[in-house]
């Protein structure tokens, strides 16, 4: 999903006397709503010549590092097709514009420079997407949008004054139900159990030996539609086959696991 988030940290554009007349925003980009891996993207004006200024950074710099793309600066000139202001980075592949009859800023990134499995793991995109900014100059809330663009690879953003707003980009929803094999297996004595369920159901997993006695119960509540995990811990068992089910509306599975001591 992308999630737009109109005032964050961004002090040194938003408060740098420097800066002159200009928006500040920060495009946050996340996998989960733990928001653990963020890139953010923001813009201002320069107040040397009034040069536009562009930086990509991480959430947490002390943590996350994009050496090399930390900062993309560029001159002011003309261009012939409308843009009062246009330029591009040819090494990294960036290229933003600005229109000075609209005041539209039109930036775009590939993905490569700020979706790389290094910062989002597990996160699937489309392949054909870019990123763009559009944004005036006052500072009121901005929502993020995207949209696909033929021979494009990133993400598209298009900024208007509404409040913050997420969406999701690409449906993780599963189409079936499954039942996955526990790992690791053999396991001592922890074992992992993923599933995935295609709508919200009321989900029970319970855990046999091979008398078919009942030894654990490791989810008997609801969940969401999606992909979950339950974690079962044997150190109280002995050595042996273990069986563990799902029931999870009309769908029912059983799959064996080895328990090695």
């Amino acid at each position: 999903r992308i999630k737009m988030n109109s005032i964050g940290s961004v002090n040194n554009i938003a408060n740098d006397s420097s800066y002159h007349g200009g928006a500040a925003i920060a495009a946050y980009i996340s996998v989960d709503p733990g928001a653990a891996d963020t890139t953010g993207l923001t813009w201002g004006w320069w107040g040397s010549g009034y040069d536009f200024f562009a930086q990509v950074f991480p959430a947490d710099t002390l943590t996350e590092k994009m050496t090399g793309y930390q900062q993309l600066l560029w001159e002011h000139k003309q261009s012939g097709n409308g843009w009062d202001f246009e330029a591009s980075d040819t090494l990294r592949g960036c290229w933003v514009g600005w229109n000075a009859q609209s005041n539209d800023v039109e930036m775009a990134i590939p993905k490569s420079i700020l979706l790389t499995p290094k910062y989002l793991p597990n996160f699937s995109i489309p392949k054909e997407i870019a990123i763009m900014i559009y944004a005036g100059e006052n500072s009121s809330p901005w929502r993020a949008d995207y949209a696909s663009l033929a021979g494009k690879k990133g993400y598209l953003l298009k900024l208007t004054d509404l409040t913050d707003i997420s969406e999701k980009i690409n449906s993780k929803i599963p189409s079936d139900f499954k039942l996955s094999q526990n790992y690791p297996n053999p396991f001592n004595p922890t074992t992992k159990i993923n599933f995935a369920l295609p709508s919200e159901n009321y989900v029970k997993i319970k855990v046999f030996n091979v008398l078919g006695k009942e030894v654990a119960v490791l989810a008997n509540s609801v969940y969401s539609a999606g992909n979950h995990s339950v974690e079962f811990d044997a150190k109280a068992l002995s050595t042996g086959i273990y069986f563990y089910s799902i029931e999870a509306g009309n769908f029912m599975q059983v799959n064996k696991m080895l328990l090695l001591k």
